[in-house]
């Protein structure tokens, strides 16, 4: 092989090929060479130990396969051109500061959740309080406002301990679809015709944007779990093969 065979064979190796492919092919000159080298010499029983190289390689295509399929998902996620990731932190910013009023809260999500939650719990605090009184009107507003106080205290409470992994934030806010109590606010303005106050229509109007802003961050944290679950599954998963081949390896030798 001349010099510049070998250049380009190591430029598709390490640069340019597939990385798939490359996997793919190191894998299985590694299989053979292993294979070659270590069962040689019992070549009278060769058949079961050819299905199990075979089931090895099979099984090493498998994980690579899976492995590389979520690392580009990862990868796709978190990199970008420099104007993307410009426009990215400014968005994620100015979203920031409208969700949680303009406040000086941190920019890590339990931070930005605790004071969008505060948020919330200050809006909904005067919710159907001068609706008229004794009316379905004002019950279904006051019966909204029960229920989004009660969720605001479990999530506070939760928050309230010296855990604040994206995890605990997920745990806090995945079981609540905000969408919904968004729907309900909107069915109770469309059921009850009667007009209301300017100050009930305010505080409506900043409820369904602050349950927004909830809504939002909540399927951003959980998109940002599943990804470091998924990057942590490949770690993991390639940990064990490695452990499995070379507890298999010993075990031979």
């Amino acid at each position: 092989m001349t010099d510049q065979s070998r250049g380009v064979l190591t430029r598709w190796l390490l640069l340019t090929g597939n990385r798939l492919l490359v996997a793919v092919v190191v894998l299985a000159l590694l299989s053979i060479i292993a294979g070659i080298a270590g069962f040689g010499p019992v070549r009278e029983n060769h058949s079961p130990l050819y299905y199990l190289l075979g089931s090895l390689v099979a099984g090493n295509i498998t994980l690579i396969t899976v492995v590389v399929s979520i690392n580009q998902l990862v990868i796709s996620r978190d990199f970008g051109t420099p104007g993307e990731l410009q426009r990215e932190i400014r968005e994620t910013l100015a979203f920031h500061r409208s969700a949680t009023n303009g406040s000086a809260a941190s920019l890590t999500p339990a931070g930005f959740l605790r004071a969008a939650i505060a948020d919330l719990d200050r809006t909904t605090a005067e919710l159907g309080t001068d609706a008229p009184e004794e009316t379905p009107f004002q019950e279904s507003l006051l019966a909204v406002r029960e229920r989004l106080q009660a969720h605001t205290d479990r999530v506070s409470a939760r928050l309230g301990s010296d855990d604040d992994s994206l995890r605990n934030v997920v745990l806090a806010i995945y079981p609540v679809r905000y969408l919904d109590y968004v729907q309900d606010l909107y069915s109770i303005q469309a059921t009850h015709t009667a007009r209301s106050s300017a100050h009930t229509d305010d505080r409506l109007a900043q409820t369904v944007v602050a349950l927004e802003f909830l809504d939002i961050a909540r399927y951003y944290f959980l998109s940002m779990y599943i990804q470091q679950e998924l990057s942590r599954l490949s770690r993991l998963l390639v940990y064990t093969r490695s452990r499995q081949s070379t507890t298999g390896h010993l075990t031979r030798g």
